[in-house]
């Protein structure tokens, strides 16, 4: 059995949000079927005057209709090793997110997200990755994974 709950509901709690003063609406989305419908909030959240945030992937970014950009103020692109393997085709990708972006017009806040696994932290030892990809981004925000024992090793 499937259980799903309409977008009208989504819509309720963002009407509901607004109404207590909250002003920002903040989606994670990922690469799905369906991907649209969750955009759609977007432009529900814009209607009411709030700003838009959106952490998302390079696939998502790069299949987006150019119309819907406008719903966005940030779109934060996630930059990890579970999406690549190795830090050319990060750069590689984020370039081309970037150039779609500019393509289309959009304004935004264009934010990288770089999550640190130990590979990453090999990847930022050569300079020109983060100055490559400050070029082509507003900011970087620097994220580490929980638990951070298990992910980073003991500090004993």
């Amino acid at each position: 059995m499937k259980a799903e709950l309409p977008m009208a509901y989504f819509e309720d709690i963002l009407g509901v949000a607004h109404s207590a003063g909250f002003n920002e609406l903040g989606l994670l989305v990922n690469p799905q079927s369906r991907i649209i419908d969750h955009l759609g909030l977007a432009e529900v959240a814009r209607e009411l005057g709030m700003k838009v945030n959106m952490t998302t992937t390079h696939q998502v970014i790069l299949k987006m209709n150019p119309l819907m950009l406008r719903n966005f103020d940030i779109i934060s692109m996630s930059v990890d090793t579970e999406r690549f393997k190795k830090p050319e085709q990060a750069i590689t990708f984020v370039e081309k997110a970037a150039a779609y972006l500019d393509e289309h017009g959009w304004k935004g806040h264009f934010n990288i997200n770089l999550t640190y696994s130990v590979e990453v932290f090999d990847w930022v030892k050569d300079q020109s990755f983060i100055k490559r990809l400050d070029r082509r981004s507003s900011s970087i925000s620097h994220l580490m994974m929980k638990p951070l024992a298990q992910n980073y090793g003991s500090m004993e």
